[in-house]
């Protein structure tokens, strides 16, 4: 695998969806809310309506702008890409709410630190992940590359990226209890999702050697 093309998909993590995101996301915002006539609802379920839909495919064309200047093949490598145009985004996100809270103190910044560290876990390299690789097995599937049942996998994983998402920005996250147990369960099962979405590709690999 040549290294530059985790270069090339950090940068347009960090920087072209990082950026772009940013503008995005405020552009929807006021969009949708000149439109609406009860706002209620969506201010209560923004972050997890327009964060997906405006996210995800910024960080696909982040991985996709990787892979068209240093073609990959591998299935495998393609996730690394994935993932590494996911985590440079987090990066981008983190740093600016970092700033963001620095005016209200170092116990605050420190804080909003550690809880973003916990939800990186299975954070935004998880779902560009999925969606990019459910897109890549569609689209070999379609070519009659591999088998058509990956098709089906390839949706169902691409469509969880954007449920993976809307999830952990849901306020039913935050339900009061003794115990994060919604945080917990979600990074959970986006963790075993993507060992089996792990386990398939090195799968394809194997066959395709």
């Amino acid at each position: 695998m040549k290294p530059l093309v985790l270069i090339f998909a950090l940068i347009g993590g960090v920087f072209i969806t990082g950026w772009i995101a940013g503008y995005a996301n405020t552009i929807s915002h006021d969009w949708v809310t000149a439109h609406l006539s009860s706002k209620s609802f969506f201010y209560r379920f923004e972050d997890a309506l327009m964060a997906p839909l405006v996210e995800e495919p910024l960080k696909l064309a982040a991985f996709l702008f990787a892979i068209y200047m240093v073609p990959t093949k591998s299935y495998k490598e393609l996730l690394l890409v994935a993932i590494t145009a996911g985590l440079g985004f987090q990066i981008s996100e983190d740093f600016s709410y970092i700033l963001s809270d620095l005016p209200d103190g170092f116990s605050y910044t420190i804080s909003g630190i550690l809880g973003r560290t916990v939800g990186a876990v299975s954070s935004h390299w998880l779902y560009t992940s999925f969606l990019a690789m459910g897109l890549v097995l569609i689209w070999r599937s379609r070519q009659k590359l591999i088998n058509s049942k990956y098709s089906l996998i390839g949706i169902l994983y691409a469509c969880g990226a954007f449920v993976a998402h809307f999830a952990w920005n849901s306020p039913l996250r935050n339900l009061e209890s003794d115990l994060p147990w919604a945080s917990g369960l979600l990074i959970s099962v986006n963790l075993f999702f993507f060992i089996t979405l792990y386990q398939i590709l090195s799968k394809l690999d194997e066959e395709n050697k």
